[in-house]
């Protein structure tokens, strides 16, 4: 029969440690030797190895590996021996390749099984985890709901006190310290906003704090909009608005953190965007309108700066700048480029104040309309604020014949598409009712789609770095035949 022995083969004196060997011998009937060696893989010095079995600090791993070799190799020769053939050392390390083969393999089976069944497990405990916050935070928002109720029964029922503790508390209370906070860095309407929010957080509860905001209570609030017949894209603003300050005062008032639950999922309907066409820029600056004084200001004897107001509106629609840009020396930021025939152009070189985080720079061509607006300006326009500029633009321009035109907008009132009518005369709004600010850079760029500008052209020019973004300011602008851009090339034009 065979027998099975563990060596270490002497390879090389001059090292300590040398190979260790499982052997099988086996004396076959017709006299021949058979004799098939694995190797372990593992070096040790020969004096650790004492009859058959390793001793030393490695002993244990060592001599279960040496143990499951032999196994395998003994019931290799075993296998190999009833088929009644010639046993050879071929055949025997065959068989011996198959079976580590199938233990392999085998083990690879359980411990997939063995992941299968913790990953089971794991998403048992998550989802279990998941669950019992899920309730916790039912359970903390139905107790704010019935505390929040208990605060409007007070005011009901005129509980003074109770009212006097929680003033410090409610949300239109942090409304006005962000204000405060943010007085010089707010815009005039961005803080009128702010203080229509506030009276619809009143109209849904004089008592509401801010600790008991919560998802639930964010969607009560949308829902007490759309009862209100306010717009969704005026939902969306206010809903935004009211988790900004939520945010903002999160950490100093350990707030928790259920709001962040809601989103705003109510549908918003995409307009067109309001630009000024080739015939209205023409008519705007051909118009004239008679000097008109200050009604809440008899004693003011300047009379209101018309020109002014159509110099900075047509510099933006010559530029595509932002109003917050223009007030700049101008005369520091042009720059001349010389072509190879030697003919000249100026650009103005800047990096506008919402790019330069990014450091994106726009380059835009100075053309003759332009050049005209800044030499009469000597190259820094004075500064005016944004919402006396609307206000004296769409002044200056609500008798000219052009800028009666009907806007159709719509929005929706909660799933109800409904028209977009003006607040006061309950009817659509003409063109120069809704002129601003902006009107001008969407113009330039509507005008420079229908001229034949590429988008990246376009898009050095405005110092947009997404499409998306960009394509906020188009209308359905196609290229036309009269190339509106052309307008600015003419230095007769005047204004």
């Amino acid at each position: 029969m065979a027998t099975v022995s563990t060596l270490v083969r002497v390879k090389n004196k001059k090292k300590a440690e040398n190979p260790l060997w499982v052997i099988l011998r086996h004396k076959n009937s017709d006299g021949t030797r058979l004799e098939v060696a694995i190797s372990t893989g593992e070096n040790i010095d020969p004096s650790e190895l004492k009859r058959g079995k390793v001793v030393g600090d490695k002993s244990i791993a060592l001599n279960e590996l040496v143990t499951t070799i032999s196994g395998e190799l003994y019931k290799a020769f075993e296998i190999v021996l009833k088929r009644g053939e010639a046993v050879t050392a071929a055949l025997v390390r065959t068989e011996y390749d198959r079976i580590v083969a199938d233990r392999l393999l085998e083990e690879k089976r359980r411990l997939f099984f063995r992941k299968s069944d913790e990953y089971a497990k794991n998403q048992k405990i998550y989802n279990t985890k998941k669950y019992l916050r899920r309730i916790d935070e039912e359970i903390q928002e139905r107790l704010q709901w019935k505390e929040n109720n208990q605060r409007r029964l007070d005011e009901l029922e005129g509980n003074i006190s109770t009212l006097e503790s929680t003033k410090k508390d409610l949300l239109v209370t942090y409304f006005q310290r962000f204000l405060d906070e943010k007085r010089n860095n707010l815009k005039r309407n961005s803080s009128a906003g702010y203080v229509s929010i506030m009276k619809m957080v009143e109209g849904y509860s004089k008592t509401l704090r801010i600790q008991d905001v919560n998802r639930t209570i964010m969607y009560e609030l949308e829902d007490y909009m759309i009862q209100k017949k306010l717009s969704n894209t005026s939902i969306e603003n206010y809903t935004s608005k009211i988790k900004g300050i939520l945010n903002y005062f999160v950490d100093e008032l350990n707030l928790g953190t259920s709001y962040k639950g809601y989103t705003f999922k109510l549908p918003i309907y995409a307009n067109d965007v309001v630009y000024l066409s080739l015939e209205q820029l023409q008519d705007f600056w051909k118009y004239e309108k008679a000097m008109k004084s200050y009604e809440k200001q008899p004693n003011r004897t300047t009379p209101k700066g018309y020109q002014r107001v159509k110099d900075l509106f047509m510099f933006m629609c010559g530029t595509s700048l932002r109003f917050v840009d223009i007030f700049v020396n101008f005369r520091e930021l042009i720059q001349v480029d010389t072509d190879r025939h030697g003919n000249t152009t100026e650009y103005i070189v800047m990096t506008p104040q919402k790019t330069q985080k990014k450091q994106i720079r726009v380059k835009i061509p100075v053309t003759p309309l332009v050049k005209s607006i800044l030499v009469r300006n000597d190259y820094q326009f004075k500064p005016m604020r944004d919402d006396y500029f609307r206000d004296l633009l769409r002044e200056f321009c609500e008798d000219i014949p052009s800028f009666q035109q009907e806007v159709t907008w719509f929005d929706f009132q909660g799933q109800e598409k409904v028209p977009y009518l003006d607040p006061k005369t309950r009817r659509k709004p003409l063109v120069w009712q809704e002129l601003g600010s902006h009107t001008g850079r969407r113009t330039w760029i509507n005008m420079a789609i229908q001229s034949g500008y590429t988008i990246p052209e376009v898009m050095g020019v405005t110092g947009h770095t997404e499409m998306n973004t960009l394509a906020l300011y188009f209308s359905k602008a196609k290229v036309t035949r009269d190339k509106p851009l052309n307008f600015f090339n003419n230095v007769e034009q005047k204004g």
